[in-house]
């Protein structure tokens, strides 16, 4: 397991014939578990100081929070495993199943786990450590304190770094899922790469507002 830390080419290559999706599944599941923990605990947290009748809107947007945050790690699974295999198969002479290039592409976002744990556990250590508003109407300001929190710079820190990472390893990922060479493994996943980054700086400038 260590290997994909260490040796991450020897771990694929040990992975590419292992008919299992469990383990690959279980690690967006938990980023997805982890995810929506996070919106639902800030949310009702910050909806003590909502008037009653507003409380139930407050909830259904925690609601599409948690759906929202269940939802995109297993999108963007789906999404980058299609994107590795075709463009493997336009761009280089690529062989391999689909199955097997989902299988190992999942372990690409195990940094992505990372950066949901931290933002997630940073988030609730910020909120629920800035005083609450007395009156909703404060609730803005509130948000902005939270937001300007100098932890968030080493959320964005690992954000970035996981992101360079997965990048990493989706290159050795396709390049056993699909047999072709080292270089070509990198190119093919610079799309999934720079998409990944364009959300970590999406969310970087989300936080920054």
């Amino acid at each position: 397991m260590w290997s994909i830390v260490t040796n991450p080419n020897r771990f694929f290559r040990r992975r590419r014939d292992k008919d299992r999706l469990w383990p690959g599944t279980t690690i967006l599941l938990c980023s997805s578990v982890i995810g929506a923990v996070g919106t639902i605990a800030v949310t009702l947290h910050t909806a003590q100081v909502l008037p009653s009748g507003v409380r139930s809107v407050a909830t259904f947007g925690a609601l599409i929070g948690v759906i929202i945050s269940g939802l995109l790690p297993l999108t963007l699974w789906g999404g980058f495993s299609a994107v590795l295999h075709l463009s493997s198969a336009w761009f280089a002479d690529a062989d391999g199943e689909f199955r097997t290039t989902v299988r190992l592409t999942a372990w690409g976002f195990l940094p992505y786990l990372l950066t949901i744990s931290v933002s997630t556990a940073a988030l609730l250590v910020v909120s629920f450590s800035t005083p609450l508003p007395t009156d909703a109407a404060n609730l803005s300001a509130y948000a902005q304190s939270v937001r300007q929190n100098p932890l968030f710079l080493l959320v964005d820190i690992v954000r970035f770094a996981c992101a360079l990472w997965s990048g990493f390893l989706w290159a050795f990922a396709v390049k056993h899922a699909r047999n072709v060479t080292a270089r070509q493994g990198v190119f093919l996943a610079v799309g999934p790469t720079l998409m990944l980054l364009f959300l970590a700086v999406w969310n970087s400038s989300f936080l920054a507002l």
